[in-house]
């Protein structure tokens, strides 16, 4: 990764055994590595994970057979087709992080995978290692792009992207600033996604001080500072495309080139162009993509689209949404908020770099679901309070759910309209109880196979009274009674009702007489009057 001085690439080519560290995070970590036809997850939490659901997306890889749990489990439920997955599991063992599942699958060149992986409710961190190859490299010191592999020239078919990196490589000199101009054929090539690469030392071992880097109609300029660094390492990042469809060839160059060590004596370092061979393809070889949406529901009323498309060209896909209510969206993974509850008519069309295209479309009921039968507060002491909760299934099909309160969550089945009782006991922390219920369909949408809600997942939060004290929660009641009474003896009797616990209760009697009233009034006159006539005296 750019970070040794030897000079690792990550490539999908050639196969090496390698380890990854994981440092501690807070937020949870999902990690997908391929090797030997192959797909290993693993995920990682800084709490013990109770359960994990997602789906992953494969383009230009393809699932070959059934993914397999490799940890004992309580519950696994699984959904697979070549290019899709989505599951839902229930370790036996409670642990911070394992190797979850095999996925058999077939890379082909320029794999891209799309992971959306949920531990314990929440989404993570996801990230793909590909397998570890050398680049080939050579006793050449300066800058130059860098592909497949370091090259002065590589072909390019119509329809397909190139990710291109410019590398610094076998660097003598501790440099912490780099700036200049690529120029990039824009009649010729679009450019896109550009950036610092995050597998580059600069980046993910935090030297990066500042940096600007644009887009113009002729050239992409960078101007990158970090701390002092050297040996092989990626500066920028950009992905380009061909606009025409012919066979002809540009070149992508640098000009003012700018280096530095210790930010004020300059550098002279070599560098090298690329050229660009775009190569014409034959329109009638095309082969149009194949596309399934999905989606889940958040709160009833935003949806998160999915689009799963595959191309067996390798062609670079563009995505064209219609959510059935006069909104539209050209993002490959659309969020849209829906302002009634009603039915729509959602579509989604695909199309490659030849236009050949792709459509899906399907009825999407927006209602008013409520999972949440009742609930209260109760059984307040040192701390502690407990969440009663009443859930209910309000669909038409078995589902499994869970509810995740404060990092803890309550797995479940439900029938049709069956309801569950929950008490669930919460350490209080502030005057705010907040809550996560998740609900999977189990059977699937026969009628249209192409478009598929994953779930239904609605989050709660609970103000506590004011009646719970800031200092300790406990909950109190202020009663006030005056009695007259005429006999010498007082009896006080609390009943409480035994259905409630844990109440501290607290009491308090004061009393007093007819005679030791006037002997208050009077003491309290005869002291005013002393008072002033001393005040007086003294005047």
């Amino acid at each position: 990764v750019f970070s040794s001085p030897e000079g690792y690439r990550l490539t999908p080519s050639r196969i090496y055994e390698s380890s990854i560290n994981i440092s501690s995070y807070q937020k949870p970590i999902s990690t997908l590595t391929l090797k030997d036809n192959e797909a290993i997850l693993s995920v990682y939490s800084h709490t013990l994970i109770e359960n994990v659901s997602g789906n992953i997306t494969f383009k230009n890889a393809s699932i070959l057979n059934n993914p397999e749990p490799i940890i004992p489990y309580n519950s696994f439920n699984c959904h697979w087709n070549s290019s899709y997955i989505k599951f839902f599991i229930i370790p036996k063992e409670e642990k911070s992080g394992f190797d979850l599942l095999k996925i058999p699958i077939n890379l082909s060149n320029n794999p891209n995978i799309t992971m959306y992986i949920y531990i314990n409710g929440n989404l993570s961190l996801s990230k793909i290692f590909y397998n570890i190859n050398k680049i080939n490299v050579t006793n050449y010191s300066g800058l130059t792009f860098y592909t497949d592999n370091l090259a002065d020239e590589i072909n390019l078919t119509y329809g397909h992207e190139k990710e291109i990196l410019l590398l610094a490589n076998n660097i003598k000199e501790n440099i912490t600033n780099i700036s200049g101009y690529i120029y990039i054929n824009r009649s010729i090539l679009n450019v896109y996604n550009y950036g610092i690469p995050e597998s580059s030392v600069i980046y993910y071992k935090h030297k990066l001080k500042h940096y600007n880097i644009s887009l113009t109609d002729n050239y992409l300029y960078f101007n990158i500072s970090f701390n002092s660094t050297n040996g092989t390492f990626g500066i920028l990042r950009f992905y380009i495309y061909p606009k025409i469809n012919k066979n002809i060839s540009t070149l992508i160059y640098i000009k003012n080139l700018s280096v530095y060590k210790n930010f004020s004596k300059p550098v002279i370092l070599p560098y090298k162009n690329l050229t660009i061979n775009i190569i014409e393809r034959p329109i009638k070889l095309n082969h149009p993509p194949k596309l399934k949406i999905a989606c889940y529901i958040y709160n009833n009323k935003e949806v998160h689209f999915l689009a799963l498309a595959y191309d067996s060209d390798n062609d670079s896909l563009k995505y064209f949404w219609d959510f059935g209510d006069n909104s539209t969206s050209t993002i490959k993974d659309p969020i849209h908020v829906y302002k009634n509850f009603s039915y729509y008519l959602v579509k989604c069309i695909v199309k490659d770099s030849l236009n050949a295209s792709a459509k899906v479309e399907g009825i999407l009921e927006i209602k008013n679901y409520t999972p949440v039968l009742k609930y209260c507060l109760s059984n307040i002491t040192n701390n502690t309070i407990y969440l009663n909760i009443s859930l209910i299934n309000p669909f038409k099909t078995k589902i499994l759910g869970y509810i995740s309160v404060y990092n803890k969550n309550y797995n479940f089945y439900l029938k049709p309209n069956e309801t569950l009782n929950l008490s669930i006991p919460i350490n209080i922390s502030d005057d705010v109880i907040k809550y996560n219920i998740i609900y999977y369909p189990i059977i699937k949408n026969k009628k249209n196979e192409k478009f598929e809600i994953l779930y239904y997942t609605w989050n709660y939060e609970r103000k506590l009274t004011s009646n719970i004290s800031e200092s300790t929660k406990i909950l109190s009641y202020n009663i006030n009674k005056t009695l007259n009474l005429n006999s010498s003896k007082i009896i006080i009797k609390i009943n409480k009702n035994y259905l409630v616990k844990n109440y501290n209760i607290t009491k308090s009697v004061k009393t007093f007489s007819k005679k030791s009233l006037f002997v208050y009034i009077f003491t309290t006159i005869f002291s005013f009057i002393l008072g002033f006539i001393l005040v007086y005296s003294n005047k």
